[in-house]
């Protein structure tokens, strides 16, 4: 029913500059039963309200996504539910102005779980209690475009679901095709929510995962871009991952044995793509190599290493971090 973010997500969430929610989430019959018990519109439900925002005080998170895929009584549940949605948006934001609490596109306002793929008249209710919505993610390309002429103060608060795995669409494909969806939802003007991006480490032999992930997320920042990861000075990254086959302390190895700590990860680049340039012109697909590697270190586990040749007369840049850090008139940095 409730799951709470790993810390060591939490934290290395926060050092990029992204937001870690929790779930809350009621399923199927089971989950009908539960949601009878506490959305009594009394005692239990507010108990519940108070007890999520302390949860995600207590963790140090920024939100809930509110998973609720049962059926429900129409009459009964369906106004409580909406407030309920609507009181823990309240006490999340008063406890954090910066939370969030995202509702996903699931059970209607009929009480039925039918799917929706779009703000409708269905699900509008709950989307206007919270912060944002999670749309499914069967939508049609067509879809996007009519509904974002309706709704134009909040199209940034949809989150356009898209599947790694494909399932039930024809708007996108699997895997890195997948990619089409992400850029489908960026056109439109609306966020972008991932469904199973774990399909880099299922989809095939788990030696090549990190092969695989590298490359995907490569192509969804080719579509969606990638916000400033370098907001403040002094900035430091020896871009330790958060593990390694030993730990390094100043180039020197301090303990022989593996380790994971993701508490302990240093900002990431932005790219790890390597740019070359000959009489001007300059171009990505160059064979050219970065990647992290956990057989060296200066501080913790890892760190990068580049690969290839070079041609003579040409020169290779590395754009390592987006930054926006603002710089007074006369300052020198």
């Amino acid at each position: 029913m409730v799951t709470i973010p790993p810390v060591g997500w939490i934290n290395a969430g926060h050092r990029h500059g992204t937001k870690v929610l929790g779930t809350f989430c009621v399923e199927w019959s089971e989950g009908s039963q539960q949601c009878a018990e506490f959305l009594d519109g009394g005692k239990v439900q507010a108990a519940l309200v108070k007890q999520l925002t302390s949860i995600a005080a207590h963790f140090g998170f920024d939100g809930w996504l509110l998973n609720f895929e049962v059926e429900l009584d129409r009459k009964k549940h369906i106004p409580q539910l909406i407030a309920f949605v609507k009181e823990l948006t309240r006490q999340m934001q008063e406890m954090c102005p910066l939370s969030l609490v995202i509702w996903y596109d699931a059970v209607t306002t009929y009480g039925r779980l039918r799917w929706q793929n779009a703000v409708t008249a269905k699900n509008q209710p709950f989307f206007d209690a919270c912060n944002g919505i999670l749309l499914n993610y069967s939508w049609r390309r067509g879809s996007l475009r009519t509904q974002a002429s309706r709704r134009a103060s909040r199209l940034q608060d949809e989150y356009v679901g898209v599947d790694v795995w494909g399932r039930s669409t024809r708007a996108y494909g699997e895997g890195y095709a997948c990619v089409a969806g992400v850029a489908h939802a960026k056109a439109s003007g609306r966020s972008c929510g991932l469904f199973a991006p774990a399909w880099v480490y299922e989809v095939g032999e788990t030696r090549a995962w990190e092969k695989r992930n590298g490359a995907f997320w490569a192509s969804v920042m080719s579509a969606w871009g990638c916000h400033a990861v370098v907001t403040s000075l002094p900035f430091y990254s020896s871009f330790n991952l958060g593990g390694g086959a030993a730990m390094h302390i100043s180039g020197s190895v301090v303990s022989p044995h593996p380790w994971y700590n993701v508490s302990c990860q240093n900002i990431q680049p932005s790219s790890l793509r390597v740019l070359v340039g000959r009489d001007g012109a300059s171009r990505w697909d160059n064979g050219l190599t970065q990647r992290h590697t956990c057989q060296f270190a200066y501080n913790g586990g890892s760190c990068l290493v580049l690969g290839g040749n070079l041609c003579g007369g040409q020169m290779a840049w590395c754009p390592l971090f987006d930054a926006d850090i603002p710089v007074a008139a006369g300052k020198a940095v």
